[in-house]
């Protein structure tokens, strides 16, 4: 998010780059409603439709979080929040270790403790949101950074959605357009035990056919 505010307030001709500006030169803080146009625009940039947005440093506060659902009004389904679990004393170091060769003017004991304290204050509470919603992953990164990336590529395994309804409700339509828009792969548990059952050899095919026959499929 702070990348986009950036990339914005240098644009040549962009209304929002000017309200950006003006709102820094101020010294105030730029309005949430923004960002989350800013974020907006890139994903319809990206491609909307299907689209897969990790969104880095957002929302940082209740805010941030209104703006959101104000501003994207139900168009975007938050599939998870993932917070990275480190305690305060093992930031602290890497930070201090970074500003050894960063330049960042923020990259010192005082700076960086104001900085764990807005988080604590402004950040945490929408962690313990998602969490209370169940809607929290939580990855703990004070191991190594192949361990931490271990834990986080099992949050990313396949998206699968189940399509219910009774017979001649219309599942394999809407399933087919939802497949055919959103990039799905369409899985009909049927269609794979009936194309089993027939395949020559098949030990599951067997199988299938055995229940069929004694009444219990």
């Amino acid at each position: 998010a702070g990348d986009l505010l950036r990339a914005e307030r240098t644009r040549p001709g962009s209304d929002l780059g000017a309200l950006i500006e003006n709102h820094i030169k101020e010294g105030k803080l730029v309005p949430a409603e923004i960002t989350v146009r800013l974020l907006m625009q890139a994903m319809e940039a990206g491609g909307w439709v299907g689209g897969k947005y990790l969104i880095d440093g957002f929302p940082r506060s209740v805010d941030n979080l209104e703006a959101w659902h104000k501003t994207t009004n139900g168009q975007v389904a938050v599939r998870f929040c993932l917070f990275l679990d480190c305690s305060e004393s093992v930031m602290e170091a890497r930070l201090l270790e970074r500003g050894k060769t960063s330049g960042r003017a923020d990259d010192n004991l005082e700076s960086i403790r104001k900085r764990f304290q807005g988080f604590r204050s402004e950040t945490m509470p929408i962690v313990e949101q998602f969490e209370a919603q169940g809607t929290l992953k939580r990855i703990g990164t004070e191991q190594s950074a192949e361990g931490v990336w271990a834990d986080a590529r099992i949050l990313f395994g396949p998206s699968v959605v189940f399509v219910l309804g009774g017979p001649g409700s219309g599942k394999g339509t809407v399933c087919a357009r939802i497949a055919e828009t959103f990039g799905y792969t369409h899985l009909s548990a049927g269609d794979l035990l009936r194309a089993e059952r027939k395949r020559p050899g098949s030990d599951l095919g067997a199988l299938i056919e055995n229940h069929i026959k004694e009444g219990k499929l």
